[in-house]
């Protein structure tokens, strides 16, 4: 009996696109064959991957831009405030 691939992405919480991640699949090809050594049933079509893998590679051009801006601006560090000091009891004035 197989199970959906898709239950056991949302029983253990994960998207399709960490588990294409953990398991190093690059292409829909052996996501198929990942999933028949399993015993999953693929229910994902190629349309639904390819747009995982559209989403994950803009996602990493994002994240390329974000590191480059921060790399050519200085950065500055803010002045570290100390502790307040302790408050002053009713037993030590007497």
């Amino acid at each position: 009996m197989k199970i959906k691939l898709t239950y056991v992405l949302s029983k253990n919480k994960i998207s399709l696109e960490y588990f294409c991640t953990k398991l190093d699949i690059n292409d829909y090809e052996s996501l198929l064959k990942v999933c028949g050594t399993k015993k999953y049933y693929c229910d994902v079509n190629i349309d639904e991957y390819n747009l995982m893998i559209n989403h994950k590679k803009s996602i990493n051009k994002k994240e390329n831009v974000k590191k480059e801006n921060k790399s050519q601006t200085a950065t500055t560090k803010g002045r570290r405030r100390g502790r307040k000091p302790k408050a002053k009891s009713a037993r030590d004035d007497s």
